[in-house]
């Protein structure tokens, strides 16, 4: 069949299909241009996904692309789920196909490996060591996400050069386990590229292990010499132990300054539960040329009093001056049941950021803003969303659909 639109209206057309798969299955049946077309959208992102049918979806996936091998030329994502929830019988870490199927992709842009919360068996057996490690080499690779992996390989990392953003959460990570029978790591690449980490819901001590491999002379300190931009997260918003916050800061500073540089640590963002932890101490360890600085404590109710002498404490504690800071947000949350108490109190925040935020201090502050994250069932007129409060300190309201979790 020959197609009678234009190609650009076709493209349009698919476009706009490209998130509703059974669509462009349906399209690529139409013709052998169409179904070109429809491969680039249908094969973009594999996710191998928790569900009753995963066993079925992987081995069909892994038949097709056996057969057609040129498919993985249009994948960029990858998430596979390595653990064994719904279908008890069956765990894809496990499965002998597994390095067979790792084998097909070599233009993987991101890379995301997770597996079921509270896991205690290690999900990077042996036999997958080096498809693993192969995958993690890519020169294509840039974006890596491990989520809930037990006693994840820092091994793996060092065969991952290349990558430029880094996510870790809720992860445990071993730091002596080497790859036997591997070829070693590549070296180094885009050493000159920006490295954006985080750390999001991880217990003290893999803070504690990710901070010896950083450090001068560890496995990952090549990584640690590229972070412009970092988000800390303590697991399940609380943190009883600050020390190990404390003591990242102090090498990542350390390391960055190594050999008379500038550190490279430009973005910060701090997302604590301002009513477990004592967040002030980190302003002690923070460099002085941050451009970009949030404190995110929209884990906690409204109530001002709770958190507001932490605030004064935090800024008390900062190397001043700050020559390099050009923009603050201060993120809050209130509920639809808070809505009341909450306006009275945004004058008082305001002021005291106002204290704290004077120009000596921060003599290149362009924009602070004082974010309050509100439910869905709160709803404000625009007069309220345009609130300014004193001294040019604005008050932002920002939605989030499905309630606060």
């Amino acid at each position: 069949m020959s197609l009678s639109f234009p190609v650009e209206l076709v493209l349009e057309v698919v476009q706009y299909l490209r998130f509703d798969p059974p669509a462009l299955c349906s399209c690529s049946l139409v013709s052998q241009h169409l179904a070109q077309v429809c491969r680039q959208y249908l094969y973009h992102r594999i996710e191998l996904k928790n569900a009753i049918s995963l066993r079925d979806r992987y081995n069909k996936l892994l038949d097709t692309l056996e057969k057609n091998p040129s498919l993985t030329e249009y994948t960029s994502e990858l998430k596979l789920y390595m653990g064994m929830q719904v279908e008890r019988d069956f765990c894809l870490a496990f499965d002998e196909k597994l390095p067979r199927f790792l084998a097909n992709f070599h233009k993987i842009e991101k890379l995301t490996l997770t597996c079921q919360r509270h896991a205690t068996i290690d999900y990077i057996t042996h036999s997958v060591e080096w498809p693993f490690a192969r995958l993690f080499s890519l020169k294509t690779l840039r974006e890596v996400s491990i989520e809930n992996v037990p006693m994840f390989p820092a091994a793996l990392l060092q065969y991952a050069p290349h990558i430029t953003h880094l996510h870790l959460s809720s992860v445990s990570i071993d730091p002596i386990r080497t790859f036997h029978g591997c070829p070693p790591p590549p070296t180094a690449g885009n050493l000159d590229l920006p490295f954006y980490l985080s750390l999001s819901t991880c217990r003290s001590d893999p803070i504690y292990v990710l901070t010896g491999l950083l450090q001068t002379g560890g496995h990952l300190s090549h990584f640690c010499k590229r972070i412009s931009k970092l988000f800390l997260k303590p697991r399940e918003g609380k943190l009883s132990d600050i020390q190990p916050y404390l003591r990242f800061m102090e090498i990542l500073s350390s390391v960055q300054r190594a050999g008379g540089g500038t550190p490279a640590l430009k973005h910060l963002t701090l997302a604590l539960d301002a009513a477990d932890v004592e967040y002030a101490k980190l302003g002690a360890y923070l460099p002085t040329t941050i451009t970009s600085l949030v404190l995110d404590v929209s884990v906690m109710g409204w109530s001002f009093d709770k958190y507001g002498p932490e605030v004064q404490a935090f800024f008390n504690k900062l190397t001043l001056p700050w020559h390099h800071l050009r923009t603050f947000e201060f993120k809050l949350h209130a509920s639809s049941m808070e809505m009341e108490a909450a306006k009275p109190t945004a004058p008082r925040l305001t002021s005291v950021l106002d204290t704290r935020l004077s120009s000596q201090h921060f003599p290149k502050l362009e924009e602070c803003l004082c974010t309050i994250v509100f439910d869905q069932s709160w709803l404000i007129n625009d007069d309220t969303a345009t609130e300014i409060g004193m001294d040019g300190v604005v008050i932002r309201y920002e939605e989030i659909e499905d309630g606060f979790v």
